[in-house]
């Protein structure tokens, strides 16, 4: 992220919850007013790619719909591994300057305010992280 803390690029995890359909339309309204581009990412698991034709397919067309409806530049990666790690290498392959993640809180004890993949993001990604509910 550069010193003045303008945001040119913004990474944006989807799996298909309410909750990242939510974190998505807030990057892509943001991504919109602030000229920036948004870089959906999945994490797609060893189930997935037993099925990757129609993960792919929902992840284009249903998942990512936000994107189409507010007209942001973005770009779409579909990669593989767990989703914290994921995100995190996306973030530094990328030089992105803002996380954004929905939260479903559907781990374990240490991780029911925000979520295991959002906890994991907030307390190890180099750039700022925003999380958001599904509600």
């Amino acid at each position: 992220m550069s010193d003045d803390a303008s945001i040119s690029r913004i990474l944006v995890g989807v799996d298909g919850s309410e909750a990242s359909r939510r974190a998505l339309e807030w990057a892509a309204t943001l991504g919109r007013d602030l000229d920036a581009e948004v870089v959906a990412v999945h994490a797609a698991g060893l189930i997935e790619r037993l099925d990757a034709d129609s993960s792919h397919e929902a992840f284009e067309r249903e998942w990512c719909a936000p994107l189409d409806a507010v007209q942001v530049r973005n770009r779409r990666l579909v990669v593989d591994g767990p989703p914290p790690l994921v995100m995190l290498r996306v973030a530094e392959q990328e030089d992105v300057d803002l996380i954004v993640v929905g939260t479903r809180g559907m781990g374990g004890e240490a991780a029911q305010i925000l979520g295991s993949t959002s906890r994991h993001l907030v307390e190890h990604a180099a750039v700022p992280v925003t999380v958001l509910h599904a509600r």
